[in-house]
């Protein structure tokens, strides 16, 4: 299964993991000191899944980085690569290590939305990270769509910015593995999904001043 991505564009996906693994330890440090602050489980969730997250967009950017500088001189106009090779290589490795994180990480963030005492265990998504590149982003969509109604309950409920903000980070979150899963359709699909991934984590930031958590 091979993977489009414009030549004019490869590397710069490595600096949007980059810059998304900031924000999103940013993201997780101020999530701590608001669940030290009120204490709900939800906050705590929404740290632990962060942080999961941000190490895994780390792994990301360093097998990324790793794969660009290992293949830039074999490319002319678009890079055809496939996502999993016959021979497991350190760079599938990478990628399975940032499937595994996003997925359990996802399930965390299902956990905030979850009565006080329901059980969730998030381990039961495990199967599907070492399956391939459509699977994981299918079963990321999967669980994040449940994260995305509740939050657009929440919006339509409570009729603030900040839970308007929240909701949109994960709409965006979850539309970049949406347009990631038909990126082997168009080249652009792949540009945008980054785009929707940044959007997704900036948000998050605006959405952490505009809260005020200190």
């Amino acid at each position: 299964m091979a993977l489009l991505i414009p030549i004019w564009f490869y590397g710069f996906d490595s600096a949007m993991y980059a810059i998304a693994t900031l924000i999103g330890f940013f993201v997780s440090l101020q999530a701590s000191r608001l669940y030290n602050v009120s204490n709900k489980k939800s906050h705590f969730y929404l740290y632990l899944g962060f942080i999961v997250l941000s190490m895994g967009f780390l792994t990301l950017t360093i097998t990324s980085s790793y794969f660009y500088i290992l293949f830039r001189a074999s490319c002319a106009t678009e890079c055809h690569f496939a996502i999993l090779d016959p021979h497991v290589g350190i760079d599938d490795v990478g990628y399975w290590l940032y499937y595994l994180s996003s997925l359990v990480a996802y399930a965390l963030f299902i956990k905030m939305y979850l009565p006080e005492k329901t059980q969730f265990f998030q381990f039961i998504v495990l199967p599907f990270w070492y399956s391939g590149f459509l699977s994981f982003n299918l079963v990321s969509i999967f669980l994040l769509s449940f994260v995305v109604f509740r939050t657009v309950t929440n919006y339509m409920t409570n009729k603030n910015k900040v839970a308007f903000l929240v909701m949109l980070s994960f709409i965006l979150l979850t539309l970049y593995h949406l347009l990631l899963f038909i990126a082997l359709l168009s080249e652009l699909f792949y540009v945008a999904a980054h785009l929707s991934l940044l959007f997704s984590f900036f948000t998050f930031l605006y959405m952490l001043t505009r809260a005020k958590i200190r």
